[in-house]
């Protein structure tokens, strides 16, 4: 049985405590790589051990599976206790025979309850304890879960975490080889797998991903997130002609041939593990110390799960994001500050983007701070290129300066 941490007792003790005042729907939001599953364990210990049914309900058989070793191994006693997908719950719970109740009902990437399953659930069974978990409270639509959550409770900040060495410091770089601004997107309001297609085949980039892959990691256990199968498969075929062992994994891929990949991956015969859409929530995947964002996403939730896939903490480990496709000017860096609420978010004003705090400095490629004159990563001056743009075009139309990267400052 594996020992709590003190933030983890703080967030049980929350809960129990919000049910005490007479709530009955929890929000906790939780960082990604903060333990969620040990404190839903906790939970449902608690729960079980008074003889008390809890079922625990997510979006992916595969962390079903995941999820009731961790409870078996927490103490959870699993004969009052039924872990299972929405769909299948709301198949098997909800047929006019069944007699089974369930007193606390555990919810895991919350973010995704909004949907109908989930509220046919809740809807079903009004007199059950709720608490939800996600790293991120957020979606697409602006929609917020006030109508879902009665209390949220915030865990602690990815900055503590990496301060009090639950999850590893990072480096993030930027080699942005596309331009996500003609993107389309989807109803979802993500961008569309075609278009993204497009992109990335009107630019011809595959070498490039090798590229930095070398410059920034060179031989480092690295999880690639590309945005469809096709292009995850081509991506591998560029690594393995430059040397280096990749594997290709998505949901389509047999469990049998997963588990050798996954396998590979684990002892280092695998360098580079590029996946589409399943390496991101929740799925148990062995350790890693770089991801390469190689799909971009209008999407919080995706960012923060494929970024933050490298920071589980080891002793001295310093995680690596290599962002290929310009993610961060979206969303910014995993340890960026946020304020999350239950409460619908408000669109920009004027329905514009908000200006990103981080640029990129032009000798080394790192992700700093926008007021930065120092890059902390290589030690040289630097300067917006922005400010550059509009002291050059204050300068006149006939000067003009293409190579950036030469100008110093001093």
């Amino acid at each position: 049985m594996f020992k709590l941490y003190d933030y983890q007792e703080k967030i049980v003790s929350d809960v129990f405590n919000k049910f005490k005042e007479g709530k009955r729907a929890i929000l906790v939001q939780s960082p990604a790589g903060s333990g969620k599953s040990i404190i839903m364990a906790e939970l449902a210990r608690r729960m079980t051990a008074q003889n008390r049914n809890v079922l625990f309900i997510v979006h992916r058989q595969e962390i079903v599976e995941q999820i009731q070793d961790e409870f078996s191994q927490q103490e959870v006693n699993m004969d009052h206790c039924i872990c299972t997908t929405v769909v299948k719950a709301k198949n098997r719970l909800l047929d006019s025979d069944n007699t089974w109740k369930p007193d606390l009902i555990l919810t895991d990437e919350t973010h995704h309850s909004r949907a109908k399953t989930y509220q046919k659930i809740y809807y079903y069974f009004p007199y059950a304890l709720r608490v939800g978990f996600t790293a991120t409270p957020w979606r697409l639509s602006g929609k917020g879960f006030e109508d879902i959550y009665e209390d949220l409770i915030i865990g602690p900040s990815v900055s503590w975490l990496i301060r009090n060495k639950h999850l590893a410091p990072f480096k993030y770089y930027s080699e942005r080889l596309i331009d996500t601004d003609d993107l389309s997107k989807a109803s979802t309001g993500d961008y569309t797998t075609k278009s993204i297609t497009q992109e990335v085949n009107r630019h011809q980039i595959l070498g490039d991903v090798v590229e930095s892959y070398k410059k920034f990691a060179n031989g480092e256990q690295t999880i690639l997130y590309a945005h469809d199968v096709d292009y995850s498969q081509k991506v591998v075929k560029r690594f393995q002609d430059n040397g280096i062992n990749a594997e290709h994994c998505d949901s389509t891929t047999p469990a049998k041939e997963r588990d050798r990949i996954m396998n590979d991956f684990r002892e280092g015969k695998i360098k580079i593990l590029s996946n589409v859409d399943l390496i991101s929530e929740g799925f148990d995947v062995p350790d890693c110390s770089c991801v390469i964002l190689l799909r971009p996403t209008a999407s919080l939730v995706i960012d923060v799960q494929q970024s933050m896939r490298c920071m589980r903490y080891k002793p001295k480990k310093v995680a690596k994001i290599i962002d290929l496709v310009g993610n961060y000017k979206l969303f910014g860096l995993p340890d960026t500050p946020r304020k999350w609420s239950l409460k619908d978010r408000p669109k920009p004003k004027g329905g514009g983007m908000i200006p990103s705090p981080y640029k990129e400095c032009q000798y080394c490629q790192a992700v700093i701070g926008k007021r930065c004159v120092i890059c902390p990563e290589c030690g040289e001056r630097v300067f917006d290129i922005e400010e550059v743009d509009k002291k050059m075009e204050a300068l006149g139309e006939f000067f003009f300066i293409t190579n950036y990267s030469e100008i110093k400052v001093k």
